[in-house]
């Protein structure tokens, strides 16, 4: 990306490139050196505890439906608020999406940042995705995060293997599916109620989530293809920003985004709660609260549809 090519070292013996293509992608992808590594001297240290989870294995059920019950009342107050909103983008979307098969990943930053607004985001979360099946768009919905606080199992690694320098990313990745591309909402509407639950919310590392969101989506047929981040402010982990140079993650996340760009096949927006997410995404639209992220989501889904 950007005249950034992959990067091969021995320095750091359990220190692994990143590397999240799955062998199902297509050729083009999996073939694509410069997807192998998106920063130069970019790492993790170990993917080994990283994990994908479904919303519903991560909370009991009766505490899913009491979370859940939280979010759809939020729901229905939004749709009532910003019923005008909501009326004019599917107006607007159902031209636009005529003959023109689309997906739409929307990527959700489950940082401890974010636990005060975090209902507000799960409602429209929600509601967007009703909106967007109702329309007939294939949609997925998933958050990520890390599994521990300041580095988890990998950073424990990393110390028994006596702090080998520049280790690269030193924390347990979690990704959160709320719904899948093959899910209704219906059957699935209680998971968003997971991302209310306490302890959930740690840190966040955006470049890799979106590399992998852009994986996932990419095995989707269809002809127009939208990542949707929904985020607070820029990548964070103190495990990984405390041993490698200060602007890692940040520079991770731009080159990713830039070789996104240069593939041509996903566009990336991003919607910015309570910060101006510009600083990394072309693509932005600012909610200056997080009730109000769901005009701006749609607005900007509105306005790089393409037409």
């Amino acid at each position: 990306a950007n005249g950034h090519r992959s990067v091969v070292r021995t320095v750091g013996i359990r220190r692994e490139q990143i590397e999240p293509r799955e062998a199902r992608l297509t050729k083009k992808v999996s073939g694509t050196d410069a997807a192998r590594s998106k920063v130069k001297g970019y790492y993790v240290y170990t993917k080994r505890f990283d994990e994908v989870v479904d919303a519903k294995d991560i909370c009991p059920p009766d505490e899913l439906l009491s979370l859940f019950a939280q979010v759809r009342r939020l729901s229905k107050a939004f749709q009532r608020r910003f019923a005008d909103y909501i009326k004019k983008f599917e107006q607007e979307i159902l031209v636009l999406a005529k003959g023109n098969r689309a997906s739409v990943y929307v990527l959700i930053d489950n940082s401890g940042s974010l636990w005060g607004s975090i209902a507000s985001v799960a409602a429209w979360s929600f509601t967007i995705a009703e909106l967007l099946e109702r329309n007939g768009i294939r949609t997925e919905i998933a958050g990520y995060t890390t599994r521990a606080w300041k580095g988890g199992r990998a950073r424990e690694l990393w110390v028994r293997d006596r702090r080998p320098k520049n280790p690269g990313r030193l924390n347990d990745l979690r990704y959160i599916i709320y719904k899948s591309f093959d899910d209704n909402v219906a059957d699935v509407a209680t998971n968003f109620g997971a991302m209310l639950r306490e302890g959930l919310l740690k840190e966040n590392i955006d470049g890799e989530a979106v590399l992998w969101a852009y994986d996932r989506i990419s095995l989707e047929k269809d002809n127009s293809k939208v990542i949707l981040v929904l985020t607070d402010g820029a990548p964070a982990d103190d495990a990984t920003l405390s041993v490698n140079p200060p602007n890692i993650l940040d520079l991770h996340l731009k080159d990713v985004l830039s070789w996104i760009e240069d593939q041509g096949d996903v566009a990336v927006c991003a919607v910015g709660i309570a910060t101006d997410a510009s600083r990394f995404y072309a693509l932005t639209s600012s909610a200056s609260r997080a009730d109000d992220t769901g005009p701006q989501a749609l607005g900007l889904l509105s306005d790089i549809w393409p037409r």
